[in-house]
């Protein structure tokens, strides 16, 4: 679902949305994000946007080689 153009767009009003979605469509229970590089920062960002959805779909998530600064 990636196109050139969602790498200049914010994490904000592309990824974490498509995230969003995406997590809520194909899974009725938590799920494990595993991300990379700017993967990481859209789940990061969605994670922290919105804590009470994130604790109620998101178990776990592991991240490789995304800039989050020892987060």
């Amino acid at each position: 679902d990636y196109v050139r153009g969602d790498t200049c767009a914010g994490i904000d009003e592309v990824g974490a949305p498509r995230l969003r979605a995406l997590i809520e469509s194909v899974s009725p229970a938590k799920v494990t994000v595993v991300a990379h590089s700017m993967g990481g920062l859209v789940t990061a960002y969605l994670a922290g946007s919105d804590v009470a959805w994130a604790q109620a779909h998101i178990a776990s998530v592991v991240t490789f080689d995304s800039p989050l600064h020892g987060i």
